[in-house]
Parts: structure tokens; sequence; C-alpha cells
């Protein structure tokens, strides 16, 4: 078994270089929300490849190691599979706890690929909405208001405005106040707030209602 410095130090390797690919990928950022389903494996694909492995293991009981980002994505990936694949992107044929769980699950994969902002211009106010939710339900209070601050802060002001045709739009309009706000909520999120969500959800919706994803 690897010794947790070495897994660490590859797990940085690999968020380096997954968070550059990110950058590329933004160009797609734009059509995801009607994306051929071809399109969207793709880039599920990318986020989920990216999340293998990028935040420090925690020790268990008994002395294992349990990473709960891992755990999480590998659980939650198989609801935005059915959202996705199945539904072609409409929340409406989920219910509600799935709505969360998929929610959720891009959250922690696009903030770790290329911050709050590639979230949201990706999945928008609704992907967001649900991601909220998904936070309240599972009791990370601190997480949740440190995102909904930064909405209020960063996006809230974009939504009637006229310039935009599509959420990918809403960058090029970042004020330097915008961007250090978005820099300093990025950095609590992958300094270990994306690591206690991870384990909060995984322990509720996995471990304590034992919500199955649809086969």
């Amino acid at each position: 078994m690897q010794d947790v410095e070495s897994i660490v130090a590859k797990r940085k390797s690999w968020y380096t270089y997954i968070h550059r690919q990110g950058k590329r990928e933004r160009a797609c950022g734009p059509i995801i929300g009607t994306a051929s389903g071809l399109e969207r494996e793709r880039w599920t694909s990318i986020c989920s490849a990216g999340m293998r492995g990028t935040v420090p293991l925690k020790e268990a009981e008994g002395g294992n190691m349990m990473d709960y980002v891992t755990l999480w994505d590998d659980y939650s990936v198989q609801f935005n599979k059915t959202l996705e694949f199945d539904y072609n992107g409409d929340w409406d044929q989920l219910d509600q706890e799935e709505r969360e769980i998929a929610g959720l699950w891009k959250l922690l994969v696009d903030v770790y690929n290329g911050g709050f902002e590639q979230f949201f211009c990706n999945w928008g106010y609704g992907g967001y909405w649900y991601a909220m939710c998904g936070l309240q339900k599972v009791g990370d209070q601190a997480l949740l208001e440190r995102l909904h601050n930064t909405y209020q802060q960063v996006f809230d002001k974009f939504k009637d405005d006229s310039r935009l045709k599509a959420y990918w739009d809403i960058p090029q309009y970042f004020t330097e106040e915008d961007n250090d706000i978005l820099e300093k909520t990025n950095q609590y999120f992958w300094d270990g707030a994306g690591e206690n969500f991870a384990r909060l959800a995984y322990e509720y919706y996995h471990d304590q209602l034992k919500k199955q994803p649809r086969k």
C-alpha cells in the first residue's frame, strides 16, 4: 500500500493537470445545457476522471484511510448519469433527493476542476439551486453561506443583463473585485471545505438515507 505522502503528491500533480485541462474545456460550457448525449458523456468523463484523487485521505477507525471525495464521486456520479444520459438534463424527471445528489456531484467536480465560476457557468441557476438545497440538507451551513454569498456578490447582478446570451458570457464582465471574491471562495473550497462537504453528503445520502441510483 502506498504511503500517504506519495498519494498526496500524486494527487497534487493530477490536480494541476486536470485544472489546466479544465481551462481548455471551458469552451464547451455555454452549450452544456443543450449538449448531445456524447458531448455530455465527454464532459462527465473529463470531470469524473479529474476527481480520481485530488484531496488528501482521512484516517478512519482502525487506521484505514478513507477518501470521501472519491466515495462521494463514485456514488453521486450515477445520479448525474441518470439526469444527463437518461433524461437529457431534465431536472424535472428526478425526485428532489436525486436532484440534490446530481447537483452536489456537479458542484464537487466543477469547483475542484475550475472553480465556482465553472460550476455556475456550466449548470446555471438550476444546478446551483439544487446543490444549495443539498448543502442545506446535509447540514453544511458554512459552505452553503459562503457559496450563496459568492453568488449574490458576483452572479446575481447579471440575471437580467441583456448582453448575455449564455452563462459563459458572464466571466468577461467580471470586475477585479469579482475575481478576488471567486479566488477566495475557490481557495476555501480547495483547502478543505470541499472534502468536508463530500463527507457530509456521503454520510447523509448513502449511509443514512441509503438512497440508491436508478437501475
